[in-house]
């Protein structure tokens, strides 16, 4: 069976949606992987890769942790200490043999739940089977200074300025964004895209 990979750009909740995915396949009996092509935070277990480390060793404890737990997140230390980057080329091909299931956070939002991609912006790998695309409700209804990523390409593209309010239109303009980008950077996968929500604390997705 070919393996999945889901990449999973956007903004306002990419990494509860890759969790979410996670718990669906590993209850499906899958080894699920869970990487980074751009920089996420760390969590608690994951398996970090520093300069130096004994790339053998990492190989071996992801595959432990994907035969005992079901799944696994692994990544490369960043520049900034609460953060993990991309692994190593090599070490990145052999870990992602290892497992049935690819889950990659393949952009940056710097926690804002609403984004416009650059020109080297989403990264997705060349064997993505699927890309999720993920804007947070909650920019909706408030100053687009404040919940936009990149507001300057949002005034370029967009017509926004600092104080404009973001109505659901906005946020439909920046799916059509990312689904034009997608069309040219990885031509033929197919895209989904999904409006998130945080009610009573639980985080929703409606697909749009």
């Amino acid at each position: 069976m070919k393996q999945q990979v889901i990449s999973v750009v956007g903004a306002g909740g990419k990494t509860t949606l890759i969790h979410r995915l996670q718990a669906q396949f590993a209850a499906e009996g899958k080894r699920v992987l869970i990487l980074t092509t751009t920089h996420m935070w760390k969590e608690p277990g994951m398996l970090l890769y520093r300069t130096g480390d004994d790339a053998c060793a990492f190989l071996r404890r992801a595959k432990e942790q994907l035969s005992e737990d079901g799944f696994c997140m692994a990544g490369a230390q960043a520049a900034h200490p609460d953060k993990c980057t991309i692994l190593p080329e090599g070490l990145l091909t052999q870990i992602r043999k290892t497992a049935d299931v690819v889950l990659i956070e393949a952009d940056g939002s710097r926690q804002m739940p609403l984004k416009v991609p650059n020109e080297t912006e989403p990264v997705i790998p060349a064997d993505t089977t699927q890309v999720l695309v993920v804007m947070g409700k909650e920019g909706i209804g408030r100053r687009a200074g404040e919940v936009i990523h990149r507001l300057e390409l949002a005034k370029e593209y967009l017509h926004l300025e600092e104080d404009t309010t973001v109505t659901k239109e906005h946020v439909r303009a920046l799916f059509a964004l990312y689904q034009n980008r997608l069309q040219k950077q990885s031509p033929g996968i197919p895209v989904r895209c999904f409006l998130a929500e945080t009610k009573e604390g639980t985080r929703r997705y409606e697909e749009v």
